[in-house]
């Protein structure tokens, strides 16, 4: 038997999209920003029901638990009913989309090599593609003593 989540979403500081199909849904996560949101942006929301939602395909009964709901500017919102098996799947699904994505990159100054997922190589606006020495060393970033943390320098491709 697993555990449930007590607080809700909203208890723990997110905030309910304004366009929740389904008020009564527990809400667990959500990555809504509402001034993202009317810029044209997308996010995605987690609940559990507060009924199961079943249905019956010839011999089998597929009982759902959770609502994964995913809105985008291009097709609305679309609405997911799971449960534990296919939450599984969709982190499966994930890693293999992350690690199909670790794209090799070098530094365009020094030749280092890096990969999209851990720290080394970072590609900044204006598309280029610089380790942390060469970062510093054509002043991308710099070290603020005061506040004690890497910052970014300049701001590249600004007239």
């Amino acid at each position: 038997m697993g555990f449930l989540i007590e607080k809700s979403g909203e208890e723990r500081g997110f905030n309910r999209p304004h366009i929740c199909l389904d008020e009564s849904c527990f809400m667990l996560f959500t990555s809504y920003r509402r001034e993202y949101f009317d810029e044209g942006g997308s996010f995605e929301c987690w609940g559990r029901l507060t009924k199961t939602h079943e249905f019956q395909h010839e011999e089998t009964t597929h009982r759902n638990t959770h609502s994964h709901c995913i809105f985008t500017p291009l097709k609305g919102m679309i609405r997911f009913f799971l449960n534990a098996e296919d939450a599984w799947m969709d982190i499966q699904g994930y890693q293999t989309v992350i690690r199909d994505c670790k794209k090799p990159w070098v530094c365009e100054a020094c030749g280092v090599r890096g990969d999209s997922t851990r720290s080394g190589v970072t590609q900044y606006s204006d598309d280029r593609r610089l380790c942390d020495m060469c970062s510093v060393r054509e002043e991308y970033r710099r070290f603020d003593e005061e506040k004690g943390k890497w910052m970014p320098r300049r701001i590249h491709n600004m007239e």
